[in-house]
């Protein structure tokens, strides 16, 4: 799935999921601080709404965040890696203890600005503890 077909596919799920809750396009702006236009573009895939907005719009909803984003599970632990001191010193980011936290990172330092602040809100709102 191309970035188009993903923000298409987010818009669709914010707009079966209002539906369902039976809100509409400005009830929905008005419980989360937006504007009615805005609303209109997250769900017609024109705007891609932050994860913070959509973290907010799932809260209205009362959905879990991953049914907007289209994931059908919440993801689990990765299993553990063992990293040898050679391959860690050709990259300090293999000093992580997962191939998931690995690829994290890489895709995090790979990332623009606003894709690391969702990549940290998302994390941080799923800490354990």
């Amino acid at each position: 799935m191309d970035r188009t077909e993903f923000e298409s596919s987010i818009g669709s799920n914010i707009r079966r999921l209002r539906k369902a809750a039976k809100l509409t396009q400005r009830d929905l702006a008005m419980r989360i601080d937006k504007s009615f236009s805005l609303i209109q573009k997250y769900e017609m895939g024109i705007v891609m709404p932050p994860v913070a907005v959509i973290k907010k719009i799932a809260d209205v909803l009362n959905v879990d965040y991953y049914e907007i984003i289209g994931w059908n599970e919440v993801p689990g632990e990765d299993n553990a890696l063992v990293i040898s001191r050679s391959s860690a010193d050709e990259d300090p980011a293999r000093m992580v203890t997962t191939e998931g936290e690995f690829t994290m990172l890489t895709a995090y330092r790979a990332a623009d600005d606003r894709a690391r602040e969702d990549a940290l809100v998302i994390l941080q709102t799923h800490q354990k503890g």
